[in-house]
């Protein structure tokens, strides 16, 4: 395939982003889309819209945004680029235009997720017209050039640095020569069972980063929220929505809460606290709530049916950005009337805070490669502000596209090695396990012992079998396959996060925030650091950061 100067790879916010911008520097630019563009968690299908918090400029105001989102991510975010954040998430949200996104407006005022006060939010939707506007922006770029249905298989290096990516297109297996590399193909949802993502978002940036021997960093940090089970499956369920709802059953219509929290006082307060937040974090006594539903799933084998829960039929009645809007959506896209109708859930996959670790300029800690949105690590903490993400794909997508355009001027293109080798040096292995078996086996593994509820017994046991399950898997032989490579390589790609997930997990003796350990239940100043992780001889290997 021709070479370019600057390769863009994945399909959301932080990919546009990086490529329009990019695009700007007058470079050659290619972007990559594994499925088509729009899409991941950026342009989810079962939420009914997305929204990011702004700063007000006010300088008073802003230092005290800064301390909630430091406070929020428990000595785990940086305060550095989180200052970048608040300095310019105002102008990225008026270029909204130029990656397609026209129906957008800022609502009253709202207290996210883990903050405080009330700020400034951004809300958009109508995912369809977005990606249409992409496309013919794109089109219209001369030096912009979209490519969809082209998957990232693997970075290609000379000399240390980024030279190119090896890639699977629909006429086969291809490479595409660059001086730079930004990854924004989002997060690793679809490693587990039940998750709030498209199946699009399988982690595929930061396994090859991995191999490509770039680190990651907070890995042990990822958001669960509770999803709808039945109806609507794999719908987000809005805390907001909490005042309104009275507790959680089993399929008995036992109160799942009352075992845990059989005074009355102590089981309201958990409610009232749950609805301040969509993720779960172990911080208040809300955790309860989202540890009920897991221990619930934990006691039984099989299929996870979810948790009842109704809602008063005043629902119907708030008029509020966060509750009507979400309300009308169900019952007219799904047919759901939450003022008449029981709901099941349970916690979801939805959201990884850690990722590849990058710095302020975006550029991860292989030469050549640049990483946003929500491959990304080192930004976010233990738990982290809602709207954050988005709006972080908006400033170090612009970041991101600007930092590898200026890297990339000053190289000259390194040779790179033939489709056929790169395959064979990144792919070949023995093994008689074939990805139809490992991929459910695999993800309902994570599902349940890497979910909420983590202790060493289990944690060890997970990472074992999927150390088991690599040693005896060849994805090799289905690369040649159109309707078998994907699975393969996605199969792959789930061994590798896996183990390095729950190595994170692990190596985390305490609990914090959106990471939870049943063996370690209190927070340590012991572990006030953060911690990377690498991929060496073959398994996930865990350090403490250094500078």
């Amino acid at each position: 395939m021709k070479p370019c100067d600057v390769l863009i790879v994945g399909g959301g916010l932080a990919a546009m982003k990086s490529a329009v911008t990019a695009a700007k520097s007058g470079l050659q630019v290619h972007w990559i889309v594994k499925k088509k563009v729009c899409g991941g968690a950026s342009f989810y299908p079962m939420m009914d819209q997305v929204a990011c918090q702004v700063s007000t400029g006010v300088p008073e105001e802003d230092a005290l945004y800064m301390e909630e989102i430091l406070d929020a991510s428990q000595g785990m975010a940086s305060r550095e680029m989180n200052q970048i954040y608040i300095d310019t998430i105002r102008d990225r949200v008026q270029e909204f235009p130029e990656i397609g996104v026209h129906d957008y407006h800022l609502t009253e005022a709202k207290v996210a997720c883990f903050a405080s006060r009330p700020r400034p939010t951004y809300v958009w939707r109508d995912w369809p017209a977005i990606r249409k506007n992409m496309r013919a922006i794109a089109a219209d770029t001369p030096n912009l050039t979209l490519m969809e249905n082209t998957a990232l298989l693997g970075i290609l290096t000379e000399e240390g640095a980024v030279s190119g990516a090896l890639v699977m297109t629909p006429e086969g297996l291809d490479t595409i020569p660059c001086k730079a590399m930004v990854l924004a193909t989002g997060g690793m949802g679809n490693l587990y069972q039940h998750n709030l993502n498209t199946p699009d978002v399988s982690g595929d940036g930061q396994a090859v980063a991995l191999l490509a021997g770039a680190q990651c960093i907070n890995l042990e940090f990822n958001q669960f929220i509770p999803g709808f089970v039945s109806p609507a499956y794999k719908t987000v369920w809005r805390e907001t929505t909490m005042p309104y709802m009275d507790g959680l059953t089993d399929e008995t219509g036992r109160d799942l809460l009352k075992d845990i929290l059989p005074d009355d006082a102590r089981r309201k307060e958990c409610l009232r606290l749950r609805g301040k937040h969509g993720p779960f974090t172990n911080r208040t006594l809300s955790r309860f709530f989202d540890i009920a539903m897991m221990k619930g799933i934990l006691q039984k084998e099989g299929e996870v049916n979810g948790f009842g829960i109704r809602y008063a039929p005043e629902i119907a009645e708030d008029m509020s950005t966060y509750v009507h809007p979400y309300y009308l959506w169900l019952k007219q896209q799904h047919k759901l009337d939450l003022a008449k109708d029981e709901v099941f859930i349970a916690p979801f996959w939805h959201a990884a805070n850690g990722g590849v670790k990058i710095d302020k300029e975006c550029a991860t800690t292989l030469p050549g490669l640049f990483a946003a949105g929500e491959v990304s690590g080192g930004i976010h903490g233990a738990d982290r502000h809602g709207g954050h993400s988005t709006g972080s794909c908006l400033v170090f997508g612009y970041i991101a596209g600007n930092s590898a355009a200026a890297y990339a001027k000053e190289k000259q293109q390194a040779p790179v090695e033939d489709a056929g080798h790169a395959a064979q040096r990144l792919f070949k292995q023995e093994g008689s396990l074939t990805p139809q078996e490992l991929l459910p086996q695999i993800r309902t593994l994570m599902f349940r012992k890497g979910n909420i509820i983590r202790e060493e017994k289990s944690l060890l046991e997970a990472l074992n079998q999927l150390k088991q399950w690599q040693r005896d898997f060849g994805p090799y032989p289905y690369l040649h396959d159109p309707k078998g490579w994907e699975d393969a390589v996605k199969a792959r790609n789930f061994l590798l996060l896996g183990q390095a997930l729950l190595t994170a997990m692990l190596n985390r003796k305490e609990s914090r925030g959106s990471h939870y350990r049943e063996d370690y239940p209190d927070t340590s100043p012991e572990y006030n650091k953060r911690f990377t992780l690498t991929w060496e001889d073959g398994k996930a290997v865990s350090r403490e950061e250094t500078a």
